[in-house]
């Protein structure tokens, strides 16, 4: 009777101790720090769209996503912008709105859906560009949080169709 009792107690405190590891997963804040490379393409006055790969936190992932802008006067950037201020009509764009994914090596995605901010500078060749996380799915089923697209853009032979992009995303995304 006392060998149960002791079993009983013993797989009591494990089933206790497997609960709470699984309440401290759940609304847990994981880090994306990660460094990309890649291309932005347009072609005409449409959309812009980007495939990039990210190494860091959370893990190897390949980014892609599309995003759509107005060329504007260097009064119109986003207050904070580090855009230079050209004698020139237009010194930037601004990110009117966009969408990307973000897939995992195990298969895993993460959506984003542009947020406010985002802009891209005619010089220096930068862009900034904030995303708010929308869901997933995987280990990011139900993911909310946001991430920050820093890039620098390395112009290919003079081109403005094809661009490579190098830079950071940082941010963190909230399991539910």
């Amino acid at each position: 009777m006392i060998k149960k009792l002791l079993l009983l107690s013993l797989v009591l405190v494990l089933a206790g101790a497997l609960g709470v590891l699984a309440l401290s997963a759940q609304g847990r804040t994981v880090p994306i720090n990660a460094s990309l490379t890649g291309e932005f393409i347009t072609i005409g006055d449409g959309p812009g769209l980007f495939d990039v790969d990210l190494k860091g936190s959370p893990g190897t992932a390949k980014g892609r996503g599309l995003s759509f802008s107005n060329p504007v006067p260097h009064g119109d950037l986003p207050p904070g912008n580090t855009c230079d201020d050209l004698p020139s009509e237009f010194d930037g764009l601004v990110i009117t709105d966009g969408a990307f994914n973000m897939r995992f090596s195990d298969g895993s995605l993460l959506f984003g859906k542009a947020a406010s901010g985002g802009y891209v500078c005619f010089y220096p060749p930068k862009a900034f560009a904030p995303y708010d996380l929308v869901g997933g799915t995987g280990r990011y089923e139900g993911a909310t949080g946001y991430v920050q697209y820093d890039i620098v853009t390395h112009n290919i032979g003079g081109s403005t169709a094809v661009v490579a992009e190098t830079g950071s995303a940082t941010g963190e995304i909230i399991l539910p």
